[in-house]
């Protein structure tokens, strides 16, 4: 497994790498870091101008792109990496050009060591931070070039951005300087030229969400937000270990279409065999009753008739998904060959699936299945009985970007451990009870822009219906602002500002006008889920 970090000089990266290669091995887990260098570290009383550590570090450099060159066959691909990528991007200076140049032929040698041993092998810069750095020296670097020069690299199992505030590196930087010897001043940008390298890392740390990247943004400002970081980095780096052990590092797992085994109650009326769920009517109702202690009658009484007319509500859902398939139909039909794609973002056991898969039936549709709970993955595994199409699952949650965050749902004590209400959004629910964490760690997400933008492709219909517990609003201002939502045929959102409270509230139906506005320009369906 490879660690590799990115982020602006001064920004924590070595020190950041050695103490989670530390916490890592303490733990009893194998991890090295790899070509790591920390400007001033060789300082000594004995060599004070520094020049016998700068005559050490350009001889490393050499003896090992002489070792490299003494074996043509092995370092050919090494080679041409390098040569593309400096002429994706290459810099001004000649100086750096060299430099560069030969740092990628070293982290292209390490980069092969690396692949495929057992331990976590981390880099605390390796190709990510050249690409910055060769867009830093280009001066003229656009967001094509730097695509193109992400996309010629090898990729880490995780990528890990460190950040912090200007004046913090600028501080850090300063006394960097203080520290380093003459010499080795010779080797290091200024500060300025290092400040200016801010922007670029942001930029790349925009595509590579964009791409779709396995990545997270971390700071380290003190002990206490280095002790935080290391703790979620360390989470999120064993987890990702785990997953590849027991099965191949892919996005989604393929899995036969299915019969559910528990119906939706809400919208297929009747008893189920498997336990109630605590956002049955009863519950809601239930739960309205603390409302009214908590926020008065007019809450109380709006949360208890939406209960009360849910049936209604679904028997008109009922009716128009059935039109609205019909017409999308009409659109497969035109096309020979023609293949529609549903995305049911927050599955849970698979409710939602049931219901839908009777008017975007099986043998016209692909399904793709989102839920983060993994209580709730079994159940969905599960389903494999009546083949006939295909479902993906993917076990993460649905957002606007790629990265890691907490899930969130009521007290242990009103919850089962597949309920329905999980959120990536703390106060999705504040109208209801105080959410807590419901998971040990982070839970992975996705950018569902970067999904359907992949899937539009391959797909020539793609309707979506989300029930993301207050997630939406993001999801769906995302987008909106991409123009991806002018590729969806149909949409089907749960919106959650009705078990909000105060000005959150009155933000979020604000969005949801804007959204439905949004949809309607473009004469894609909308329709609100229950």
């Amino acid at each position: 497994m490879i660690i590799e970090f990115f982020g602006p000089a001064a920004a924590g990266k070595t020190t950041f790498a050695h103490a989670l290669c530390k916490r890592l091995n303490e733990r009893g887990h194998h991890a090295d870091v790899v070509l790591s260098y920390r400007p001033g570290a060789e300082a000594s009383s004995l060599d004070p101008a520094g020049g016998i550590a700068a005559f050490r570090r350009i001889g490393r450099g050499i003896t090992e792109i002489t070792s490299m060159a003494a074996r043509p066959i092995v370092s050919k691909n090494q080679f041409d990496l390098t040569l593309r990528l400096v002429r994706e991007l290459p810099p001004k200076s000649i100086v750096w050009l060299v430099r560069l140049s030969q740092y990628v032929l070293r982290l292209c040698r390490h980069w092969d060591l690396s692949t495929g041993s057992a331990k976590i092998v981390i880099f605390d810069q390796a190709f990510v931070q050249v690409t910055c750095a060769l867009a830093l020296y280009n001066e003229h670097a656009t967001d094509a070039s730097l695509q193109q020069a992400i996309g010629l690299v090898p990729k880490a199992d995780l990528i890990i951005h460190l950040n912090a505030p200007p004046e913090i590196l600028e501080a850090r930087l300063r006394e960097r300087l203080r520290l380093e010897s003459p010499a080795e001043r010779l080797f290091e940008a200024n500060v300025e030229r290092n400040l200016a390298a801010i922007p670029i890392v942001d930029r790349v740390n925009r595509l590579l969400r964009m791409r779709g990247e396995s990545s997270i943004s971390l700071s380290s400002l003190d002990p206490t937000s280095l002790c935080e970081a290391l703790d979620q980095a360390e989470g999120i780096v064993l987890r990702l270990r785990d997953r590849n052990a027991v099965r191949d590092p892919v996005r989604s797992i393929p899995l036969r279409a299915v019969t559910l085994i528990e119906p939706c109650c809400a919208l297929e009326g009747g008893k189920s065999n498997a336990p109630a769920k605590p956002a049955t009517r009863r519950s809601k109702i239930k739960q309205s009753a603390e409302v009214l202690r908590k926020h008065g009658l007019l809450k109380f009484l709006e949360l208890s008739t939406l209960s009360l007319i849910e049936p209604v509500k679904s028997a008109r859902l009922r009716a128009a998904v059935a039109a609205d398939a019909s017409r999308i139909l009409i659109k497969i039909k035109d096309e020979k060959g023609a293949r529609g794609l549903f995305i049911d973002c927050g599955s849970n056991i698979g409710q939602g699936y049931k219901f839908f898969s009777k008017y975007y039936t099986s043998n016209l549709y692909d399904y793709i299945l989102v839920e983060p709970n993994t209580n709730c993955v079994p159940h969905l595994h599960a389903l494999r009985r009546d083949g006939g199409g295909s479902i993906e699952i993917i076990e993460k949650a649905a957002s606007a970007r790629d990265g890691y965050t907490k899930l969130f749902g009521p007290p242990a004590t009103r919850r089962d451990p597949t309920y329905e209400g999980c959120s990536i959004v703390m106060d999705h629910n504040n109208a209801l009870y105080e959410a807590e964490e419901i998971t040990v760690g982070l839970v992975e997400t996705f950018s569902l822009s970067n999904l359907i933008m992949a899937k539009c492709a391959v797909y020539d219909v793609i309707v979506i219906k989300m029930d993301v517990e207050g997630a939406e609003y993001e999801i769906l201002e995302d987008m909106i602002e991409k123009g991806v939502h002018r590729k969806l045929d149909a949409i089907y959102v749960e919106f959650h500002s009705q078990y909000m409270t105060g000005s959150e509230r009155t933000n979020r139906r604000s969005v949801e006008k804007k959204v439905q506005n949004s949809f309607g320009a473009e004469n894609i369906v909308f329709r609100r889920w229950i």
